[in-house]
């Protein structure tokens, strides 16, 4: 019992004596402004995958990936995102297919352009409009819904999703303005 205490008093002792020496960085203002790392999570319904919405602070991107659950060391079986279209939020549509919130900049191949010539460049300057899209865990066979229909271009936010169909895993029903009506669309996933 004398040894223990005489070792505690000596790691006492050396803490006070090193304790001025230690520095510690003091956050800065940047730190402080960072978004959080991780946005949004997010399990597919048979619990096996795991969705996750990150800022990728290295190049200002945010990115979706899917880690494997079933597999102890969680790999990383999806990727996608970049600094322009940037995922917001995830949710499973079935076991296999994810569904991905993104902000896509009006007018993005010149946003594009500005990205690479610009030293200042700043995603958040520009106005965003919101759509869904679909892909696999593996981050192949991305759909985007309403993608394609020329009719729904001036919507600014298509990304409402209204229900999911539990007896009907491939579709899922949106809610968007179509000549200044609110519809109600079932849409393959």
């Amino acid at each position: 019992m004398a040894r223990l205490n005489s070792l505690i008093a000596f790691a006492n002792v050396a803490v006070l004596i090193f304790a001025p020496s230690i520095t510690i960085a003091q956050p800065s203002l940047e730190d402080f402004m960072l978004e959080p790392s991780l946005r949004q999570v997010d399990i597919s319904p048979d619990g096996r995958y795991l969705a996750e919405v990150r800022n990728r602070h290295s190049d200002n991107a945010r990115i979706v990936i899917v880690r494997d659950l079933s597999d102890p060391s969680y790999p990383v079986v999806g990727n996608i995102g970049d600094k322009i279209r940037r995922p917001s939020s995830v949710s499973w549509a079935n076991n296999t297919r994810l569904l991905v919130d993104i902000l896509v900049p009006v007018g993005t191949a010149a946003v594009e352009r500005a990205s690479e010539r610009r030293d200042d460049f700043d995603i958040r300057s520009y106005y965003m409009a919101r759509r869904t899209m679909a892909m696999d865990v593996d981050a192949s066979n991305v759909t985007i819904l309403f993608g394609d229909d020329r009719r729904f271009r001036r919507n600014l936010n298509m990304s409402r999703i209204r229900h999911y169909l539990p007896d009907d895993p491939d579709h899922v029903q949106m809610a968007v303005s179509r000549r200044g009506t609110l519809t109600l669309y079932k849409v393959n996933v």
